[in-house]
């Protein structure tokens, strides 16, 4: 999930990699919220906040209380949840969105 999980190692265990990057979860109906909060269009695809897998029926709010703890991805899945995925400036200026940063922070979804 780009460069940061490459080359981030872990402040906790040196010479060891941080946990938590394999994958990346958004909730649509949350960056759905944010935006219109913010005044902004419904993105026309959510592969536009560069997650690997996109989610319905989970609020911000669930998503960021999920750290720490199991979640279960269907009837099949399950992925543990291990931090906040914030968003970046490169995101914002590919969508053209000024100011779309601040207006998802807590919607941009979780590591696990």
């Amino acid at each position: 999930t780009g460069s940061y999980s490459g080359l981030c190692l872990s402040a906790r265990t040196p010479g060891e990699r941080e946990p938590g990057r394999q994958l990346t979860l958004i909730s649509a109906d949350a960056i759905d919220t944010a935006l219109s909060l913010a005044g902004y269009p419904l993105p026309a695809s959510y592969g536009e906040f560069r997650r690997n897998v996109v989610v319905r029926g989970y609020t911000a709010t669930e998503l960021l209380a999920a750290q720490g703890t199991e979640l279960a991805l269907g009837a099949n899945c399950r992925v543990f949840v291990h931090r906040h995925c914030v968003p970046c400036f490169y995101n914002e200026r590919a969508c053209g969105r000024p100011g779309q940063l601040r207006a998802i922070f807590q919607s941009s979804g979780v590591s696990c």
